[in-house]
């Protein structure tokens, strides 16, 4: 029977009543009204959509959580231009509609519609309607429109179950989407085997252990001073290990740290006492308590960072030599350079050093060739999730190739090889003072490049000159910094007349670049260094230095 048959059989005619047609009609109306509800506030756009994907694409964006979706495209496409109108920040197999799924994380999602994820503020529209409206829950149908202008926003289309109303949302209902797994952190925060120097001062540690003992185990009980903590908190019990320095000032910032056991609080007071249980090595006065109790929150949106940054992995968690995906690491970067959760930073693999041995000999090989260094190649990404004042933890969260200690990290956005100008901003930025920020300012056409010195008591009495080529730039003491004008070019700056370690440096014409000298004391006598470095820790501690620019090169070395 076709079609038109059974619409016209009794069985349907019966039911075309005038009262039943009128039921429909209410109930037509009713989901029109629903879906206006859904549909984001404010000024109306003219939905044109993305580039439309091919049908396989569709098919798998369906089939496939934001993470194996992110997964299979994440770091492959080259950055997008912030300038340009943000459709071109869109993947070309963006969905046009995605159901947000138990498992996904926002990093994924923002995989899933963009080349580079960080960008998702640029796209991200919400509702002010709607209680917490940053927030995204499974069963959430998040939408992509692009406007008549070129500009994309993607929203929430339909609120799934764990938003039942606006302000009406059951207790045991999925929570919001975190923005990171919580699976790949939660063992290091409640066993963090990387403590900054802060953390592992502050921390509460075994004063001593119940009758007499000199080491502990499963079942000892030890006393703990100022724990401050309820009866049957539990702690991890950490052993502190080998210090983190930063390479730039050779400070301690960190510590690395081993698991000693879970310490169990059995009677709280001002000399608390816990008992110890999940035992893995002996427990040593000393040792230090972390709470395990997660407090950090995982609901902050990626993006870059603000500004220009360059800096470096100092530490990996567990000690690991190397580095992949969803590896926790330690990067000697913290909020007084700008950085904040949520950050994105791009990870440059260093380049080995090799010999050129046919320099000299095209026709032979030279026995002792001279020694090149390969440039930096971009190996992953990272989120930052937990930021301190001078050192932040994050999370790989792609891998190209395998990643180590002193691999560069650096705003993605703004990208380059490592040499090149690491601080193009000319805006003010917060330095903790009223010291101006440096502008670049050269009327020959040329670049500018600051050298400065934190004021420290450890070689304060050590001074030494920057030189490129024999000739004196400028004189670095405790506490100052230098301004130095120089042409357009490749530079070689060096801290020593006869220095093996030099600052190379490709300077181009109205750019400012930061250079950080320090002290390594030797028997004897202090021996200067350099080492690149960006406009976030210099006006860090501008407000302590003071002008050297073009002073006392007449004596002293």
């Amino acid at each position: 029977m076709s079609l038109n048959q059974e619409l016209k059989s009794p069985r349907v005619l019966a039911l075309l009543t005038p009262r039943n047609l009128i039921v429909a009609g209410f109930i037509a109306a009713a989901i029109l009204a629903a879906g206006c509800k859904s549909a984001p506030p404010g000024e109306q756009t003219e939905y044109r959509g993305a580039p439309a994907p091919s049908a396989a694409s569709r098919d798998r964006a369906d089939d496939m959580t934001a993470t194996e979706a992110a997964i299979s495209g994440l770091n492959e496409a080259p950055a997008a231009d912030q300038s340009a109108p943000t459709s071109q920040l869109l993947r070309p197999d963006a969905p046009m509609n995605y159901s947000v799924k138990r498992g996904d994380t926002l990093w994924d999602i923002s995989a899933v519609f963009l080349k580079d994820p960080w960008f998702w503020p640029e796209i991200w529209q919400i509702n002010p309607q709607v209680e917490n409206p940053h927030l995204i829950y499974p069963g959430d149908v998040l939408s992509l429109a692009v406007g008549a202008n070129g500009d994309a926003h993607v929203y929430i289309s339909q609120y799934g179950g764990a938003r039942l109303t606006p302000r009406l949302r059951s207790e045991d209902l999925d929570g919001p989407i975190d923005s990171i797994p919580f699976s790949a952190i939660t063992a290091f925060l409640s066993k963090p085997s990387v403590l900054t120097k802060d953390q592992a001062l502050r921390a509460p540690h075994i004063l001593a252990f119940r009758d007499g003992h000199m080491v502990g185990g499963t079942g000892h009980e030890i006393y703990v001073r100022k724990l401050n903590a309820p009866l049957n908190q539990r702690f991890s019990v950490m052993h502190i290990g080998a210090e983190i320095r930063d390479p730039e000032s050779n400070d301690v910032v960190g510590y690395q740290a081993a698991y000693v056991a879970t310490a169990v609080v059995n009677s709280p007071g001002e000399v608390s006492k816990a008992i110890l249980t999940e035992g893995a090595r002996e427990a040593l006065e000393g040792d230090r308590l972390i709470s395990q109790q997660g407090e950090t929150p995982l609901t902050f949106a990626p993006h870059a960072p603000r500004g220009e940054l360059d800096g470096q992995i100092i530490a990996i968690a567990d000690n690991a030599e190397q580095i992949g995906t969803y590896q926790v690491v330690v990067v000697n970067r913290g909020a007084r350079h700008g950085l904040a959760a949520g950050a994105v930073l791009a990870v440059d693999q260093k380049g080995a050093t090799v010999q050129d041995r046919y320099s000299k000999y095209p026709w032979n090989k030279d026995p002792v060739g001279e020694d090149v260094q390969l440039p930096y190649e971009r190996a992953g990404t990272m989120i930052i999730f937990k930021v301190y004042d001078r050192v932040s933890y994050g999370l790989i969260v792609g891998a190209r190739g395998p990643m180590q200690v002193a691999d560069r990290v650096y705003n993605p956005s703004v990208g380059g090889p490592r040499n090149m100008p690491v601080s193009r901003t000319t805006s003010s930025s917060d330095s903790g003072g009223s010291a101006a920020p440096i502008v670049a300012s050269n009327p020959d056409g040329g670049g500018t490049v600051v050298f400065y010195r934190e004021k420290k008591l450890f070689g304060a009495a050590a001074r030494f000159k920057v030189r490129e080529n024999g000739v004196e730039l400028c004189k670095l003491s405790n506490g100052t910094f230098c301004v130095v004008n120089v042409p357009a070019g490749a530079h070689d700056f060096a801290p020593e007349k006869d220095a093996k370690e030099t600052v190379k440096l490709d300077v181009q014409a109205g750019e400012t670049y930061f250079v950080r000298g320090t002290i390594s004391m030797g028997f004897l006598s202090g021996r200067g260094n350099l080492a690149s470095s960006d406009r976030g820790a210099f006006e860090g501690m501008q407000s302590d230095l003071s002008d050297n620019s073009g002073q006392d090169l007449g004596s002293g070395d």
